[in-house]
């Protein structure tokens, strides 16, 4: 009995060591699909529970390395198999033009490199870490439901679709894209994390942002979404209109020495942040708008031409700048902005940023006394308040006063009088001393200084009163 267990083992042993020899792929010639797969329906191609090792050396891809039948089948899935990378130093046979229709599910990738391939890729719901495409044409690339994403690095493609749904990336994951062109870019996120993508040297064509979480609430999205969303263009040319069916919470768009085509739509961002930075080719009158309309959105505008940029600013809308903008190109950028909206005759847009213009060059303490005294101007009937309340705040402290404020300007005699001629010639007594363009100081008594530079405290402020009042007579 134990000699025919042991037997057995040794069996088994063999078994599972030739298995695992069969499943594992080490990937360093083209391979036939057909004869490691099976057809699990008519004309598709189902490969699972394998093992895939890549030669990472240069334009070799994983695709490269398969071949299948297309006229028998019509798509390849790979079902809960497993891809990663080798180092070689083999001379690796110079890898063919591959095409076709792959669905990668349920799959552990660890890196996965494709290159000078074209047709359709679909990787979903896999633990997909590091993902290199280079040199492809014509090749539409779907992620869906995948998590852990660690990097995606798309370089020198033509013509690509690319779609990304529902992903998850780690903390410090992004996307890396340069000298591609997008004719699709389809984005929609995922609460699990945030995107940071950068374009470089690229043409977008399409770009469409989507919300997939229909679990929580669109509105209040704020309260439970903790990720950021940015999306950085730089030396790009953007000739795309920007189709936003939901808003992307969180998002920043960044198009830094950017170029722009006819075909651009910028007017309705439903971002958070909108930087246009370095930009000086635009298509005539590009127009540039928010849809949040309740919430702060936040716009920067550095060294950019803004006369074909046309837009008007909202209540909502926040001028903000980076730690490198210099003080000169800040105050030069409110500058820019309040010459063409003072040119384009736009009274309400020339106000909301000439007030926070103010707010930026002014003392916190002078920008808060402008504000309520008459709103930096633009409320000037305010003066007429402030004028009122001043004056009975000095009545009040001349009645009780009374004696010694006539002690130290002894303009009339107010003692012996009845209560109501009494308040009556107090308020005449602090009346004139408001209003006076000129006072004898040669009466003044300096016994009490207190009082003394009470009396020139309302003399002063007087006037400064009737300065506002008399700017707003002769200017209305």
């Amino acid at each position: 009995m134990i000699r025919a267990t042991i037997v057995l083992f040794i069996i088994e042993c063999f078994i599972a060591k030739e298995t695992f020899a069969t499943d594992t792929l080490k990937l360093n010639k083209p391979i036939s699909l057909e004869k490691i797969g099976r057809e699990y329906a008519p004309g598709y191609l189902l490969i699972d529970y394998k093992i895939f090792r890549i030669a990472y050396t240069q334009n070799n891809g994983f695709f490269n390395n398969l071949t299948y039948p297309h006229n028998k089948f019509s798509q390849v899935y790979f079902r809960n198999c497993n891809f990663s990378i080798y180092e070689s130093s083999e001379r690796i046979v110079a890898p063919i033009v591959n095409t076709g229709f792959y669905v990668i599910d349920s799959c552990n990738i660890s890196f996965l490199p494709m290159v000078n391939i074209s047709g359709n890729v679909l990787i979903a719901s896999s633990l997909l870490s590091i993902l290199s495409v280079e040199n492809t044409s014509n090749l539409r690339l779907s992620l869906s439901n995948d998590r852990s994403i660690s990097d995606i690095v798309l370089m020198n493609n033509r013509n690509m679709k690319f779609q990304l749904t529902q992903c998850a990336f780690k903390d410090s994951g992004k996307i890396r894209i340069s000298n591609t062109t997008f004719s699709e870019f389809n984005f929609s996120y995922d609460r699990r994390s945030g995107c940071n993508a950068f374009f470089q040297n690229d043409t977008i064509n399409s770009f469409i942002g989507l919300l997939t979480d229909g679990d929580k609430g669109r509105e209040n999205y704020r309260d439970w979404y903790k990720h950021e969303n940015i999306f950085t263009f730089s030396d790009c040319h953007i000739n795309a209109s920007f189709v936003f069916f939901d808003r992307i919470p969180n998002s920043t768009f960044i198009f830094n020495n950017c170029t722009f085509g006819s075909n651009v739509y910028l007017a309705d961002m439903a971002v958070d942040k909108l930087v246009i930075r370095n930009c000086q080719i635009f298509p005539e009158q590009i127009a540039i708008g928010f849809r949040e309309k309740n919430s702060e959105v936040k716009l920067a505008l550095v060294n950019s031409n803004l006369e074909n940029i046309r837009f008007d600013f909202a209540p909502n809308v926040k001028l903000v700048f980076d730690s490198i903008d210099s003080k000169d190109a800040i105050a030069n950028s409110y500058k820019n902005l309040l010459e063409k909206f003072e040119h384009e005759g736009k009274e309400r847009s020339y106000k909301l940023v000439d007030l926070q213009y103010r707010s930026y060059k002014d003392s916190y303490i002078c920008h808060f006394l402008n504000s309520i005294w008459w709103y930096h101007g633009y409320r000037p009937e305010l003066v007429f308040i402030w004028t009122a309340v001043l004056l009975i705040i000095f009545f009040f402290f001349n009645l009780k006063y009374s004696t010694q404020m006539i002690e130290t300007y002894p303009l009339m005699n107010i003692s012996g009088h009845k209560k109501l001629r009494f308040y009556s010639l107090v308020f005449l007594y602090t009346f004139f001393i408001f209003f006076s363009l000129r006072v004898d100081l040669t009466k003044l008594k300096f016994k009490q200084l207190r009082f003394v530079y009470a009396f020139l405290s309302q003399y002063l402020i007087g006037l400064w009163c009737m300065i506002f009042i008399l700017r707003f007579i002769f200017k209305y």
